[in-house]
């Protein structure tokens, strides 16, 4: 027996408008994902957020706290994330 499943979750119509809404207030949004980063940026895309350059849980794990933090302040999505992983970035 073979066969193939897709599932398809897209952004809530309120998305795109909620990150708009963020942004006029000044507030700079991060997102922290367990999805891969193809599925993140494309999510992002579709929401009308710009996700720049991506950072994967495998390229933090080496990264001083002080590392860390400086590639958290300049970063707008982190994919492929472990709980420990964004432990660390939100701490």
């Amino acid at each position: 027996l073979e066969g193939y499943i897709a599932f398809l979750d897209p952004p809530k119509e309120t998305t795109a408008p909620a990150l708009k809404a963020l942004k006029a207030s000044g507030i700079t949004v991060k997102i922290l994902t367990g999805d891969s980063e193809l599925v993140a940026a494309k999510v992002c895309h579709e929401v009308g957020l710009d996700a720049g350059e991506v950072v994967i849980g495998s390229d933090i794990e080496t990264l001083s706290d002080d590392e860390l933090a400086n590639l958290a302040q300049r970063t707008t999505l982190f994919a492929r994330l472990t709980p420990m992983h964004k432990e660390r970035i939100v701490t």
